[in-house]
């Protein structure tokens, strides 16, 4: 799935990126700054997760990261 060219429009503006994952223990909810994200040429949207520490370990829990 390619990533909608409106959401790119929106990644090139300053703002905040609030981000969802679900653990064990329920759902978590961190967010950064959306100029730290990349889209890259195959639809992937990288986050990075420097002292998500939740986050990071959710990941494996969602099947669809």
């Amino acid at each position: 799935m390619m990533i909608p060219e409106k959401l790119l429009e929106i990644l090139k503006q300053d703002g905040v990126v609030a981000i969802a994952t679900l653990g064990q223990d329920g759902p978590h909810l961190v967010n950064t700054w959306n100029s730290y994200l990349r889209a890259t040429d195959d639809g992937r949207l990288l986050i990075p997760a420097g002292y998500m520490h939740r986050t990071e370990a959710n990941m494996p829990l969602t099947p669809r990261c």
